[in-house]
């Protein structure tokens, strides 16, 4: 699917899954600075990116994007950068864990930059609650499924 960045600057193209994992030991409530299992992952496939803006037209290059996946402001996962290309066409696939239904990603397209800090293309939000659901189930413990009808139409 290809998603407009929010300021219209550019597309990227991505298919995103749900994709269920066997959990043992799962405890929720843990306290401060413990290990949190994750409740799931979501597989996320960078196909490619058309239109993107040229950071680099002043010293006759053109950019290098890559998408990093963020949760806050840490890095959970990120693509190799595409050299010299407004319209990169590539296959990266990502795996986020999550641990919460409330642990939305956003997916960042940014220009690589080795000499100096990289420079910000376009982003989209994933709402994790737009592509899963919890179900109870009486007596064990709850179940994390995929929406049947995700689309994602969130602008990037």
């Amino acid at each position: 699917m290809g998603y407009s960045m929010q300021d219209n600057t550019g597309k990227i193209h991505l298919k995103m899954d749900w994709k269920p994992i066997l959990l043992t030991n799962y405890v929720s409530g843990l306290t401060r600075g413990s290990y949190r299992s994750p409740i799931d992952v979501v597989h996320i496939n960078s196909n490619k990116a058309t239109d993107l803006k040229n950071v680099e037209v002043l010293t006759g290059g053109k950019s290098d994007p890559y998408v990093r996946v963020m949760s806050g402001l840490q890095v959970r996962e990120r693509t190799e950068a595409v050299l010299d290309n407004l319209n990169p066409v590539c296959d990266n696939a990502l795996y986020v864990p999550i641990h919460s239904m409330r642990e939305d990603l956003t997916l960042e397209v940014v220009d690589y930059n080795d000499v100096q800090s990289d420079k910000f293309l376009g982003m989209m939000e994933l709402i994790i609650k737009d592509i899963v659901q919890e179900k109870k189930i009486e007596g064990e413990q709850n179940v994390f499924e995929p929406r049947a009808s995700f689309t994602c139409q969130t602008k990037c």
